[in-house]
């Protein structure tokens, strides 16, 4: 199962699109939306009543929803994105 990862914290990804777009000059315009689950890692009903609460721990029971549109990318196919940063 793919990872989404804020951080050390990984969500597992429960769904995910990209979806492109061209403008009058030809340049491609990706959306980009993730959908994930709780993270395993933050499994608050298993925390012992007297441990330490830690930085990131307001993410527990989270769903992270990501959306990022209209992303200038000047690739054709996902398929040139992957591997780069």
């Amino acid at each position: 199962m793919d990872q989404l990862f804020l951080n050390a914290i990984g969500f597992p990804v429960r769904s995910g699109a990209l979806s492109r777009n061209r403008d009058e000059s030809g340049v491609c315009y990706w959306c980009i939306e993730i959908n994930c689950e709780e993270s395993p890692q933050l499994d608050y009903r298993n925390w012992p009543d007297e441990r330490d609460e830690r930085e990131l721990d307001w993410l527990a029971s989270a769903e992270p929803f990501l959306y990022a549109q209209m992303l200038p990318l000047p690739v054709d196919s996902p398929d040139e994105l992957v591997g780069t940063t």
